[in-house]
């Protein structure tokens, strides 16, 4: 019965077929059925042909092509695929796929991350369709054992086997992804996707030959097969969710790395972000965190090693350089450094280089001093990031690249539309068939875009990250000298505005700096092949204009570099006001300063004003060359063409690569914009210049190690400290006791000799640093609590009473710098923390200075005496209180740099030497100054009512009536996100603008708007003159063609003008008023600042106030106005362009009202997510600030304590925070 079926479907296939031959030969029977359904010659599409298509194919290819592509009904392909065509290309990509994924799940370990119910879906699927492969192949080799006359062709039988050894591969792969805890497989989806493609395309060929009606049995199996792939893919579309047992953070996971490939490609796994946005539950705990190759703890190191190797390199050729100079001048041979010295010794520092490389001796003997000059060779920067994240970007590039190449197919698929529409015999399938290819180049154009954009985006964050801890770190090391030549502002503006223009030069002006070269090649290629000679015309056009650039391109280059000195000088003056606030409120110096920093800000304004005038001729001539280019291209088209005509076909598609061109063109402003800050033609020359060069100059200082002196360095020093003992340093002031102490700790430069220290080292500044923590881990500093050890020190150091005052005890929040505690409860919190350490050697310089005689006494009875709880440590005690030196072990007296004595107190007052003329120096000049007896009673009894609060803390009643019950001084930053009310936001932009200027801007621009659409139509009705288009009324050498001709041109080339005119004018009103508002919002931010209330200093640390005046100062100068422009360009260029389509088509109303109100809706869901996340972004960069700004005033304490790694640590952890913010930020925009 089965072979009388089989048999059935076969005649009845060969029926359909139309071949015009008997069936006399039963080998014809087999050809013919494997040609019918299987894929030989035969039948395709809507024509037939004969087995002779097997003797003659290449020319009937040809015939075949045409004939499908000319076809009134559906369209077919020219040529016939088998089964086994079809499946070899998705077969081969998942073999090989399959080993390299094998390979790398192998060497992972097991890890069951989740339910395994996709996964059990997907093997379930794969056995369907295996046993339909394997019914398939059966069925096949059933037939062929059935009548051996009818005999299968080997791709008929090979193709089901390899289909299904292949899923056989493809379920143990997916089996051991199980294992391994794979949410999600790019190989298999992929590998599903480029199956399911190719048999779409066989199931279409078999439905439009209608083969289903005559092969029943093999179009089922074929049908269910197609089925169970399609099922495949769509499975493979999801990904797995993470379980309870998930290794990942409650609060936050990496669901980037969770989605599947699909909503990668869609980001639809922000999803849940949006929707949380939407809500306003949208905290920093629930974004999505940062993959670990992202973190800065995993890039940083990577850049600061090919730093290091940059560093060495011109290290070495900095001392062939002298060792050649030397010779020169000596005459004889010296032994080059690389003969002596391995440029990888294991001692050297990562982020510095070797001071001989660095510093030369300076002819200035007429002043007396040394001056540095810079060295020979500076290393690069540039190829430091290029050689650490080269590859990552050359992976962007390619996303990027065939974006690019996809995005200039339009005008090539735009002119075939035209010849389509113009062709009235066309089918009409070739016009839906051109739409649905421009529709699906758009999606695929913006799905490589947004990947592009995400990964660029990545580079961008992993770039961030490693220059900002490179130059925290760098802060970490740099020795004295090197701290005193790099302000604060300088610091925090590397970190801010040079971190980010590098990142922004490296990542997306990068992409364009050839992308754009490339869309405009290409272009007057096209425009070339379109209109001929005429193009060339064009190009002598934007040569001039290039040449115009370059000098306007070095103006900026000059006045960038300025502004950027000016923003630094601006930056530390504010700082330096804001630390030293309360003296400046005390003595109402408010208005001097304020004219200080006002001034500074003035010249960066005049800096500011004259780029103005640069940059608007910048753009005008940019955003005209384009149409100036089509003026003359046209122009030149049509007095050198045969017809003197300008078809629409040439004039519109022509127009559409000019449009691409001058799209190219407008990117032009940003990208010289941008490397005016990079200098990039000295970047290539190893001379970087701006951001580069600042963060170059700065990582290339010299750090502690460095063996090199002044004169005031103190010298001649030779000390020996027991261990355990308790050492005294005194001497008049500025004889060198601190710089003694520095040089123990290695602070000093050392020209010859050794300092040895053994064991742990404890520091207590003359000045305290108080971190901007809790009292208890000011203690702590990042040690284990022990409640015993914490207790003694909080008694010995007479804080215990302290902690009753304080709202919230030893957990009341510590201000910046300790702003809520006087000079002494700093003091002994500097000295409880040393205490508290227990290291083996403790270097005090004058920590009783600042407290009372009886705290002092206290102190030194109960910690730094025999008796107290340093007793049997060694201990070093810069002091002024002779009262303490007969109790210590040993004394070293200090004079002129120098130690001039040292020994037991009795014995240098028996030696008469200088320590007794400093005793009776300090007598004498303590009796001068003895205060009266009544007024040291009274103080005698002040202290012993309060012993370890002498100098209490100052609190405003009021504020401390609403704050009794608070231990938190600041508050974290608060960001009130809600609607915007837009009328009144653009209110207040315009009174600050000025109504007047905003409306004139407003009017220009719309003139402008509608001068280039009037352009447009009148191109149209150039191109539609029937006058012109008819050779006959109008020969083609005729007055009166060119007299029309010359008219249109005249017309069009005049509203270029207007257009010129008109944006020219904007420009100018909006950079020139952009410097007035700048100047207005600067002074009063400055002003309100300045006059606010010493609580509002007390509870809002320096680097929040710092981030106002850089970060959001430079969106306010810079990147507000060039978004409202952004935003009036789309609002104006919309509404002209839907005015022009609806005049046209009236019937685009039905669909724009829909439209508008789903594009409405998406904006009010998406809106507040954005909004959140610019105020998380900006609440995430203040502690940044803060952090380092803080660190930079205690690197002595960090550094002697040994904690340089716990700080890094500390700050790559607010770094990552930050970046985790804007890596989401990014996504969801």
């Amino acid at each position: 019965m089965l072979r009388h079926i089989l048999m059935k479907d076969t005649l009845n296939q060969l029926s359909t077929v139309g071949i015009n031959s008997q069936l006399d030969d039963p080998s014809q029977d087999s050809v013919c059925y494997d040609e019918a359904f299987y894929g030989g010659g035969g039948r395709w599409g809507n024509f037939s042909v004969s087995p002779v298509y097997h003797s003659g194919r290449g020319m009937l290819a040809m015939q075949d092509a045409n004939l499908t592509l000319t076809s009134q009904q559906w369209p077919g392909f020219p040529y016939r695929f088998s089964d086994l065509d079809v499946i070899s290309a998705p077969c081969a990509f998942i073999w090989i796929a399959s080993l390299l994924r094998a390979f790398y799940l192998l060497r992972i370990r097991d890890d069951d991350v989740g339910e395994r119910a996709v996964c059990r879906k997907k093997m379930l699927f794969s056995s369907l369709l295996a046993m339909v492969t394997l019914l398939d192949l059966g069925l096949r080799v059933l037939k062929d054992g059935m009548e051996p006359a009818l005999s299968q062709p080997t791709g008929a039988l090979l193709a089901p086997t390899l289909l299904l050894v292949t899923v056989l591969l493809n379920t143990a792969l997916v089996r051991l992804e199980g294992q391994k805890g794979v949410m999600t497989s790019p190989v298999h989806f992929w590998f599903w996707f480029i199956l399911t493609v190719t048999q779409a395309v066989r199931f279409y060929t078999v439905i439009v030959a209608q083969e289903y009606l005559t092969c029943h049995a093999d179009f089922c199996v074929f049908f269910l097969k197609f089925a169970l792939i399609a099922t495949q893919f769509l499975l493979h579309c999801l990904s797995e969710k993470p379980t309870v047992q998930s290794p990942q953070p409650k609060k936050s996971r990496d669901l980037e790395a969770e989605a599947s490939v699909i909503s990668k490609l869609t980001f639809m796994w922000m999803g849940k972000i949006l929707a949380l946005g939407y809500k306003g539950k949208l905290t920093e705990d629930n974004l999505s965190e940062l993959a670990e190759t992202e973190k800065s703890a995993n890039v940083m190191p990577r850049l600061v090693a090919t730093w290091d190797r940059e560093v060495a390199k011109a290290r070495l050729k900095n001392q062939q350089y002298e060792y050649q100079n030397t010779n020169h001048l000596n005459g004889t041979r010296k032994k080059t450094p690389s003969d002596e010295t391995d440029i990888h010794r294991e001692n050297d520092s990562l982020l510095t280089a070797n001071e001989q490389a660095m510093k030369e001796e300076c002819k200035a003997e007429e002043n007396g001093k040394k001056c540095k000059a810079k060295p020979k060779h500076m290393p690069s920067f540039l190829l430091a990031v290029v050689k650490t994240f080269g590859w990552e970007f050359l992976f962007v590039q390619l996303w990027k690249l065939a974006r690019t190449v996809l995005g200039m197919l339009d005008p090539l698929v735009f002119g075939i539309l035209l010849d389509f529409v113009e062709d009235k015999e066309a089918p009409s399938w070739r016009g839906y068939a051109i739409c649905l290819v421009m529709f699906a180049s758009n999606c695929l154009q913006m799905i490589l875009d947004h990947r592009s954009h995400f990964f660029n985006h990545k580079l961008a964050i992993r770039i961030v990250d490693s220059i900002r801890t490179a130059v925290f770190r760098k802060a970490l090391t740099m020795d004295t000298e090197s701290r005193q030549e790099s302000t604060v502002g300088q610091a925090v503006n590397l970190m801010s505005q040079d971190a980010d223009q590098i990142c922004h030069t490296f990542t997306w002006m990068s992409s364009a700096m050839w992308a754009v070269p490339v869309r405009i090649g290409v272009s007057l290629v096209l425009l070339y092949n379109l209109l001929g000679p005429a193009m060339l015309n064009g190009v002598a056009v934007l040569v001039v204009m290039i040449v115009l650039n370059m000098y306007v391109t070095r103006r900026l280059n000059d006045l960038h570099k300025q502004s950027m000195e000016q923003k630094d000088k601006r930056l530390k003056n504010l700082t330096e006001v804001i630390n030293g606030i309360k003296v400046l409120k005390m003595y109402a110096w408010e208005p001097s300063f304020f004219d200080k920093v006002n001034d500074v800000r003035n010249k960066e304004l005049d800096v500011m004003w004259r780029r103005a005038f640069w940059e608007t001729a910048m753009h005008c001539y940019w955003h005209v060359t384009p149409y100036l280019v089509s003026v003359v291209v046209f122009m030149s088209y049509i007095y050198n063409s045969d017809n003197h005509y300008l078809a629409p076909s040439v004039a519109f598609v022509a127009l559409s690569l000019i449009n691409i061109l001058r799209e190219a063109m407008g990117c032009m402003p940003h990208i010289i914009s941008c490397f005016v800050k990079v200098d990039i033609a000295r970047l290539l020359s190893l001379k970087s210049s701006v951001s580069f060069k600042r963060v170059t100059e700065f990582l290339f200082r010299s750090d502690l190690d460095d063996d090199i002196s002044h004169d005031s360095d103190p010298g001649d020093i030779n000390v020996n400290v027991k261990k355990g003992s308790l050492v005294a340093v005194v001497g008049t002031v500025g004889s060198g006791k601190s710089s003694l102490v520095s040089a123990c700790l290695g602070e000093m430069k050392r020209l010859q000799g050794q300092v040895k220290v053994k064991g742990s080292v404890a520091y207590v500044a003359q000045q305290a640093w108080i971190q901007h923590a809790t009292l208890r881990d000011n203690v702590l500093f990042g040690t284990d609590m022990e409640q015993d050890r914490y207790d003694k020190c909080l008694d010995a150091c007479c804080l215990r009473s302290d902690l009753d005052i304080l709202p919230g005890g030893d957990q009341t929040e510590i201000g910046e710098k300790g702003i809520n505690l006087s000079g002494g409860q700093k003091q002994r919190v500097s000295l409880a923390r040393a205490v508290y350490s227990n290291a083996d050697l403790y270097l005090l310089d004058d920590p009783l200075s600042a407290v009372d005689c009886h705290v002092g006494s206290h102190i030194f009875n109960q910690v730094i005496g025999h008796q107290g709880l340093l007793a049997g440590k060694t201990r070093v005690l810069v002091t002024h209180g002779v009262q303490w030196l007969p109790l210590v072990d040993q004394v070293i007296v200090m004079k002129h740099g120098r130690v001039s004595e040292v020994g037991t107190y009795d014995e240098l007052l028996s030696h008469n030497g200088p320590f007794a003329k400093f005793l009776k120096h300090h007598f004498a000049h303590h009796q001068e100054n003895e205060e009266d007896p009544e007024v040291r009673k009274l103080k005698s009894a002040a202290s012993k009512d309060k012993p370890g609060t002498a100098e209490p803390v100052k609190k405003d009643t009021d504020k401390a009536a609403d704050t009794k019950n608070t231990s938190k001084l600041v508050e974290d930053e608060d960001f009130k996100v809600q609607d915007v009310n837009i009328p009144n936001a653009l209110k207040e932009m315009a009174k600050n603008f000025g109504y007047r200027w905003v409306f004139l801007g407003c009017l220009l621009y719309a003139a402008e708007q509608c001068a280039e659409r009037t352009g447009s139509i009148y191109l149209s009705q150039w191109t539609d003159d029937q006058q012109l288009a008819n050779l006959t009324s109008l020969p083609p050498n005729s007055d009166e063609r060119l007299a029309l001709n010359n008219h249109y041109l005249i017309l069009y080339a005049g509203f270029g003008v207007i257009n010129a005119v008109m944006t020219l004018s904007f420009k100018l009103i909006q950079l020139v008023r952009r410097v007035v508002v700048a100047r207005m919002l600067h002074s009063r931010m400055l002003d309100r600042v300045l006059r606010a209330p010493m609580s509002f200093f007390d509870t809002t640390p320096v680097g929040r106030i710092v981030n106002r005046f850089s970060s959001h100062l430079n969106t306010v100068d810079h990147e507000l106005p060039e978004t409202l422009v952004w935003m009036l360009g789309c609002g104006m260029g919309l509404a002209t362009k839907v005015a022009l389509v609806c005049y046209t088509t009236p019937a685009f109303l039905l669909l724009l009202v829909p439209l508008v109100i789903f594009l409405f809706c998406i904006q009010r869901y998406i809106v507040p997510t954005m909004r959140k996340m610019d105020s998380l972004a900006s609440k995430t960069m203040s502690p940044i600030y803060s952090f380092f700004s803080e660190t930079l005033g205690g690197t002595t304490t960090v550094r002697a304590y040994g904690a340089q790694d716990r700080f890094l640590r500390e700050f790559q952890c607010k770094v990552d925070l930050h970046e985790t913010v804007h890596f989401n930020w990014g996504n969801a925009g």
